[in-house]
């Protein structure tokens, strides 16, 4: 019931964007570039370390509220509201579909670890790295 109710209001939530695009077309443009930079920033931020991390975190952050700020400007909110309310519900019910609902006893620690490996696979990248020599176990001390 869960995967249904998410794929439903899914459906809902996209349909009643597109309503609310093509009625209000030239006004939610600015939203939707908000919101496509910020994911890019955001995606600029997961990859990247350093100064260049933050600052794509930090104007992603920026763009999500100026988006926010766009919609509350451009009116029509109650809408924006249900689109939203409905893709988050969907989410929600998408997660309890895929929560892992059996609980397994934690296994021990392998005694003899084995390493199964095709040597030639990957254009025979296992051999160039010496991957059997590094999984072999230390012998000695």
């Amino acid at each position: 019931m869960a995967a249904i109710a998410s794929l439903v209001l899914l459906a809902a939530s996209v349909a009643l964007a597109v309503v609310v695009g093509v009625q209000r077309f030239p006004r939610g443009l600015s939203v939707l570039a908000c919101l496509v930079v910020a994911l890019l920033a955001a995606w600029w931020a997961l990859v990247h370390r350093g100064a260049a991390r933050y600052a794509a975190a930090a104007g992603a952050g920026v763009l999500l509220v100026g988006a926010v700020v766009l919609v509350a400007l451009e009116g029509a909110v109650l809408q924006d509201v249900l689109i939203l309310v409905g893709i988050v519900l969907s989410l929600a019910a998408a997660r309890t579909v895929f929560t892992v609902h059996a609980r397994l006893p934690v296994a021990a620690a392998p005694k003899r670890p084995v390493l199964f490996y095709n040597p030639k696979s990957g254009g025979g990248k296992a051999e160039r790295f010496g991957v059997a020599r590094d999984a072999a176990p230390a012998t000695g001390a």
